[in-house]
């Protein structure tokens, strides 16, 4: 009975860390990479998929893993944190053939998991970091020097996708982590979707032609606005029936 409680203390812990975004300092070397973990269980493997990629589930006794301080620490490790990543770095003057050598160095960034799927792993805490390399010039001596890079010195887990990101169209939803489509246009988007051959985007919160763009006849143009072919009238045209079909209103 105790071991199921402290399975579940421990459980609830770990998921509170990833959930609340805890801001954690560097650790003094990088995190090291979860191995496979054999199971003495007699349950059968439990296969999912994560993008093209197809992983194998090793469950573990269930009365077990918390006493497992190495588990948990592998746990925790995977955790939001800074950590020592590779970045690639370029010379300013790189039009020139100029390169750093190394062209990509190492800094403490932040990245690990997030509990929440909308989060991401961002930086609480900047500093500049000065890294050696070498600047290479065809035709010129080398000359050895600093590069001044960004490194992370606290973490948490936030919104990958914060209010400036929305466009003048959007509206931010904070419990979403999300742009979406501003209330003051749902007439506008009731009026396009009542429209044949067009529908709302919420991505772009425009109407559009749903229709492909057509083959039109010679001397017509195809008017993704009106999601048809119509006359094209060339702009030194004498005709009274002069319409800009490039423009984003119609009748």
């Amino acid at each position: 009975m105790a071991s199921a409680a402290a399975a579940a203390s421990v459980a609830a812990l770990l998921l509170v860390a990833a959930a609340q975004a805890i801001t954690l300092r560097p650790a003094a070397a990088a995190a090291a990479t979860i191995p496979s973990v054999s199971s003495s269980s007699n349950e059968s493997n439990l296969e999912f998929k994560e993008g093209p990629e197809q992983y194998v589930f090793e469950p573990l006794l269930s009365s077990s893993w918390a006493r497992d301080r190495k588990f948990l620490r592998q746990l925790q490790e995977a955790l939001c944190r800074p950590r020592p990543v590779l970045v690639s770095v370029a010379p300013p003057n790189a039009e020139d053939g100029a390169k750093f050598s190394p062209d990509r160095v190492e800094v403490v960034r932040c990245a690990g998991a997030c509990g929440a799927s909308r989060k991401a792993c961002v930086a609480t805490a900047v500093a500049t970091a000065r890294v050696p390399v070498v600047l290479l010039t065809p035709g010129r001596n080398s000359t050895a020097g600093h590069v001044l890079v960004q490194r992370h010195e606290a973490c948490a887990c936030a919104c990958a996708t914060q209010p400036q990101d929305c466009s003048e169209r959007q509206a931010y939803i904070a419990a979403e982590c999300r742009c979406g489509c501003h209330p003051r246009l749902h007439a506008e988007e009731r009026r396009c979707n009542a429209r044949k051959h067009f529908a709302w985007d919420d991505e772009t919160c425009r109407c559009g032609c749903q229709r492909p763009a057509a083959s039109c006849q010679q001397g017509h143009v195809w008017v993704p606005d009106l999601c048809q072919c119509r006359p094209f009238l060339p702009p030194d045209s004498e005709s009274s029936e002069k319409v800009d079909y490039t423009a984003k209103t119609f009748p």
